[in-house]
């Protein structure tokens, strides 16, 4: 306890109980008094800051005041207990407060006559002068009947409420969680619908479908240089949340999901939020998912299918992604699949699009939220989602119950990724992950550009931290929303490595390390190793980013959370420069030369027509990326010259590793290099004489008997 200038305390009668705890501390004038028996004030870690005035006054016997922790006073409480009305007695009355409520000043409680309550919960906010009472003081009768018709009654005030100035709650009155009482409003009965404003005498509902926000950013102490209270009644905002007209998309990626897809779909289907797009892209399973997939989609003109070739889920999010963004055509085929019309998407083969529309348009979307095929959701998630969402401030809704309930986070909060950080570090937390966990403003989404990793697992990591570092505003939605299952089919599940998963690790492999990784995978089709590869990735991927960042604070937070493991400190750096410039055998360091990279992307890319398509630029990344390699490579060794690579020579595999240079692959980029210097007739020579003639001698050499 830490007093500062008066404090008056006054007890009479027996057994009467007074317990400040811990850390309370008041500034100016706290009274309390007490008469009769058995009655208790408990404080517990109560901030009563700068024109504290607290005054607690009983007169009774078996009342309780009883104030949970971190409950903000700013100045002028005064609870009081007292008889009301003629030959009326004041015991067994009591005024509870929730947690985290805030007084901004002159509030008057006042609990009177047997067994009446003032009943207040969690995170609400009360401007000046404001009055709980649960007596008219007096007693008014029928004189016919001679009953007392004013009775007394409790006074309840929901979660999440704001009580503006110089509003009176009387007896028989409650008001719902998440509403605004506005200013010199009277309330005198049941106010029953939660997100409403009320107001007027009597108070009535004069809007619907609100919700409000505090931005809470220092502990409100006073003195010390902390912001004023009153800071929060200008940052509090409540907006009109017309949430109907949000429309939601969805992402569902599909994989052998059968047993659970059903109820997760019907979870979706049945939302109390309504203005839905939603997108199911089975990731071919060759289970019955797709047939349930195209019997929901055939009764619910929101949903549209997409069916693609196995190639993980990072794939099939940045298909709903890049569905979402408009970025693809749509070429019809005027046939019909169980009901249900089919269209090709231009330039990205062995994909096909399955809906009840015609004419297939893609309509904006103001939210993203992604779910799983073997999850599902509470009904009323999309709509607490949305309804947060409507702060234009907010970036994301987050509802990751494991991670909120770690960092100690109430709900309604908002957050800023600097005190996320913040948070993470004085809760030892140093990992974070993202997907499912909550709703993303699209435009947000479609700003910072950001997409999942493919052919990797923990994806999730790399983007959640991406995607929260960027934001703006985090809102806390401490709601269980999310019901997890577990399916055997998930990629993060099982022993052995899908075909379409070794397939994706191989699109993604850019460098000779990579493909080293996956000689390995495929050999092995160990899950095991591929988590351990993928951790590998990922981690090095988040290494960069934050070294990227340009808010410098920011950036020193994301080092102390994500740096500290040893993992980072030594062998990550290492393992990037290995990468980079150094090869332990000579077959490595030409699988990593120009020609080989080239020679490999140009028989990789010549499978398809797409394939030919985005070969120019393919090509020009590579060779782009292999200079800036180099770059680097030469800046390195003029500082240490002890990092320069030995001579091919002197690798003990080098008379093996010659055989590389007679591949298709290298013989295709040195022809392709040497073309370069010849300007456009050597690319013409290439392409009509060079190419035909490596592939027809590399045919007959490989017909030849040894």
């Amino acid at each position: 306890m830490i007093p500062n200038n008066h404090a008056n305390i006054k007890t009479s009668g027996k057994n009467n109980v007074i317990e400040f705890c811990d850390n309370f501390r008041f500034f100016d004038k706290i009274n309390c008094s007490i008469s009769g028996e058995n009655n208790t004030i408990q404080v517990g870690n109560v901030n009563i800051t700068q024109r504290g005035n607290l005054k607690i006054h009983i007169n009774g016997n078996n009342n309780i005041v009883k104030i949970d922790d971190g409950v903000i006073i700013n100045h002028n409480l005064s609870l009081s207990f007292f008889a009301g009305g003629l030959g009326a007695i004041a015991n067994d009355c009591s005024i509870k407060i929730a947690s985290n409520t805030f007084f901004n000043g002159s509030t008057s409680l006042i609990c009177g006559e047997k067994n009446t309550n003032i009943l207040i919960g969690a995170d609400c906010l009360f401007a000046n002068n404001i009055r709980l009472i649960t007596t008219d003081n007096h007693s008014i009768y029928d004189i016919s009947t001679l009953k007392r018709v004013n009775q007394a009654g409790d006074v309840k005030l929901g979660n999440h409420i704001w009580v503006c100035e110089d509003v009176t709650c009387l007896n028989n009155s409650s008001v719902a969680d998440n509403c605004v009482i506005a200013t010199k409003s009277l309330v005198t009965k049941h106010l029953t619908d939660e997100n409403c404003v009320y107001g007027g005498i009597p108070a009535k509902k004069i809007k619907s479908n609100i919700n409000w926000d505090t931005q809470i950013k220092d502990k409100f102490m006073g003195g010390g240089g902390h912001k004023p209270p009153n800071t929060i009644m200008k940052n509090a905002t409540f907006v009109d949340s017309n949430i109907a007209n949000n429309r939601v998309g969805i992402i569902i990626p599909i994989y052998n999901a059968e047993k659970y897809l059903e109820k997760c779909l019907d979870s979706v289907v049945n939302q109390t939020h309504t203005n839905l797009e939603i997108l199911l892209i089975d990731d071919g399973s060759t289970d019955n998912s797709c047939q349930i997939a195209k019997e929901y989609a055939a009764n619910d003109e929101r949903i549209t299918l997409i069916l693609k070739d196995n190639a993980g889920q990072s794939s099939a999010r940045n298909i709903g992604i890049d569905y979402f963004n408009q970025e693809y055509q749509f070429i019809p085929t005027n046939k019909e699949i169980e009901k249900l019309h089919l269209f090709k998407i231009k330039n990205l083969n062995n994909t096909k699009i399955l809906t009840t529309k015609k004419l297939l348009a893609i309509p904006k979307i103001d939210y993203l939220i992604f779910l799983d095929s073997d999850d599902s959701w509470d009904l009323d998630c999309l709509k607490k989602c949305v309804t947060a969402m409507n702060n234009k401030n907010i970036d994301i809704v987050w509802f990751h119950l494991s991670f909120i309930y770690k960092l100690n986070y109430k709900s309604h909060w908002v957050i800023t990724p600097k005190q996320l950080l913040q948070d993470m570090i004085n809760n030892q937390i140093d990992y974070f992950f993202f997907v499912w966990g909550g709703m993303i403003r699209f435009d947000f989404l479609k700003k910072i550009k950001l997409k999942f990793l493919e052919g990797v697992m923990h994806e999730d990591h790399f983007f959640g931290i991406c995607l929260f570092l960027q934001a703006r505003n985090i809102y806390i939605l401490k709601d269980n929303l999310y019901k997890y299952f577990t399916s055997i089919n998930s990629v993060t599940r099982g022993k052995n490595l899908s075909l379409g998963t070794l397939q994706s690790f191989y699109n993604y492999a850019n460098d000779a390390i990579d493909y080293v990784f996956f000689d390995i995978l495929k050999k092995t089709r160990s899950k095991q190793i591929y988590k351990e590869i993928s951790r590998l990735i990922i981690n090095e991927h988040i290494y960069y980013y934050i070294l990227t960042l340009k808010d410098d604070e920011l950036k020193e937070l994301a080092k102390k959370v994500f740096f500290g493991k040893h993992y980072f400190q030594t062998f990550l750096p290492a393992f990037s420069f290995i990468r980079r410039y150094s090869y332990s055998s000579a077959k490595m360091r030409i699988s990593n030369h120009l020609a080989y990279k080239l020679g490999s992307a140009m028989i990789s890319k010549s499978k398809s027509l797409s394939g030919y398509i985005q070969m120019p630029f393919i090509i020009l990344s590579i060779y782009y990326r292999h200079q800036k390699e180099q770059k680097e490579y030469q800046a390195k060794i003029a500082k240490n010259p002890a990092l320069k690579l030995p001579p091919l020579e002197s690798y003990a595999d080098y008379q093996e590793a010659l055989k590389y240079k007679e591949h298709l692959s290298f013989k295709l980029g040195a022809a392709l290099i040497e073309s370069q210097k010849m300007g456009g007739g050597g690319i013409i020579k290439f392409i009509f004489c060079d190419v035909p003639r490596l592939k027809r001698e590399f045919k007959e050499k490989s017909n030849k008997p040894s």
